[in-house]
């Protein structure tokens, strides 16, 4: 049972180049969002050499935060 947890688990959480295999963000653009502020919440591992995760759950967020409603803008 604890096996299966932690396959789920991996499956939530995304690397970059995940990211940009499954939504189609590029890496280099994921990297600018992150030094601008701008883009999905990320978890870093502790330490200089620290990999970037992303939990699926915050990509999902940010990309519905992306809509943008043509009715609504005029």
């Amino acid at each position: 049972m604890a096996t299966a947890q932690a396959t789920e688990t991996r499956k939530a959480v995304l690397t970059p180049r995940q990211v940009e295999e499954e939504y189609s963000i590029s890496v280099h653009t994921l990297r600018a969002h992150r030094y601008r502020k701008t883009g999905p919440k990320y978890l870093k591992a502790p330490g200089r050499s620290g990999h970037t995760r992303y939990r699926r759950a915050d990509i999902e967020e940010w990309l519905n935060g992306q809509v943008i409603d043509p009715e609504a803008q005029r």
